[in-house]
């Protein structure tokens, strides 16, 4: 086929005059979700006025089914699309009711962050777009790394070593690898100011509130903590102001947090846009161990048994959808899952022989050929799994708990 000029012409034209619709398309939607949320806005305050709460699961419910049907998209589609929408509007709700005075304990607060990653400029992010009355100084091991943190705008200065970041400091967040934290305890404790509160993120809890109970002062306050948020890419340039919303923050108080402490916790969660979850730290150690520690060990050992195979130069091409959601995990931080599998050890290895006996389980149906058997277990699997997705997980969304 020959093209001609005046035909290229012709094309490059209706493909503008498609585009220049759909920018109107966008336009329109935009002004209708602002609608959308003034009004909102309008149902916040009247749920703040009569002190009701802010979730409605049944009108969430109720809205998905009436777009549902409406819709020319998919169901599936046009569902997530207003989840999207409906989180949103929540969230305003739930910004609303906070409300200014709830925030008052960081009032010209000093706040020391260490460990300038993902999650430790995240935290610096959010409390800035909260606009937050406080002064936040950041420290990390990399000097090019807090520079580039303090050209974001995510913290106020910089300070040389972990003693001067906490020197004048009323709130502590310790954001390092696990281990780590048991030396930046050490560095810190002479020079904690009297009640100040420190607050990891760990993804291990048990360890690090004994290291806390023994190598922090008696002036000064502790809370673990484990924010259920993070992404594959941990370098600050991936941090988000929007990271922890919708998530669940574990709190594991030990023998020094108080009420005050406890205060200051609830509050940066609230103020992060998370949820709180109260939890001894060794139950917080046993339930993580199957739900967070055990499936990034499935993923990694996965990956790395076919990586090893010899077909795998050819069978990596045939890898699609399936693989890579199993494997997603496997790209996780090396370090921070190490320091996790040493810190947490023994709750790992009970999960990692509990899993070892049901492969072998499922070993010897496949062996037997036992169709009713496979049947059963992979019966058995789904419902359990469909369950925890539509009993928790979809409340986790409604309820902006992620």
């Amino acid at each position: 086929m020959v093209i001609t000029m005046g035909t290229c012409q012709d094309n490059d034209f209706n493909l503008e005059h498609l585009r220049a619709k759909v920018d109107q398309c966008d336009y329109q939607i935009t002004e209708l979700l602002d609608q959308r949320f003034k009004l909102v806005r309008e149902i916040g305050r009247h749920k703040a006025r009569h002190n009701l709460p802010v979730e409605d699961m049944a009108r969430e419910k109720q809205v998905l089914s009436q777009v549902a049907q409406a819709s020319v998209i998919s169901r599936h589609s046009i569902e997530n699309i207003f989840k999207l929408i409906i989180n949103e509007s929540l969230q305003i709700q739930k910004d609303m009711d906070r409300g200014a005075d709830k925030l008052s304990w960081f009032d010209d607060k000093k706040i020391a962050v260490i460990g300038l990653g993902l999650i430790g400029t995240s935290i610096c992010l959010a409390l800035k777009k909260a606009e937050v009355n406080c002064e936040i100084t950041g420290f990390d091991s990399n000097p090019a790394k807090t520079e580039r943190v303090l050209s974001r705008g995510a913290i106020d200065q910089i300070a040389d070593n972990p003693a001067d970041c906490v020197r004048q400091a009323e709130l502590v967040v310790i954001a390092v690898p696990v281990r780590a934290i048991k030396q930046v305890l050490e560095q810190i404790a002479p020079h904690v100011k009297s009640g100040a509160v420190i607050i990891d993120v760990g993804g291990s809890k048990e360890q690090v509130c004994q290291w806390a109970d023994s190598i922090l002062p008696p002036h000064a306050l502790f809370v673990g903590g484990h924010p259920l948020a993070g992404k594959t890419n941990a370098s600050p340039e991936s941090a988000d102001e929007n990271l922890f919303r919708q998530c669940l923050f574990a709190i594991t108080p030990n023998r020094k947090t108080n009420t005050a402490a406890i205060t200051a916790a609830r509050q940066l969660i609230n103020i992060i846009g998370a949820e709180e979850k109260v939890i001894p730290a060794s139950e917080h150690d046993q339930h993580i161990a199957w739900v967070s520690h055990l499936p990034f060990l499935i993923s990694a050992c996965l990956v790395f048994t076919a990586a090893k195979h010899s077909l795998w130069p050819e069978a990596k091409k045939l890898a699609a959808t399936g693989f890579r959601d199993m494997s997603r995990l496997a790209s996780g931080n090396p370090e921070m899952y190490t320091d996790i599998c040493i810190t947490n050890r023994d709750n790992i290895l009970k999960a990692m022989a509990s899993l070892g006996a049901t492969l072998t389980t499922v070993e010897e149906l496949i062996s037997q050929e036992n169709a009713d058997g496979l049947r059963s277990f992979f019966s058995t699997s789904k419902h359990e799994r469909d369950e925890w997705q539509g009993d928790v997980w979809e409340k986790r969304e409604f309820n902006k708990i992620h």
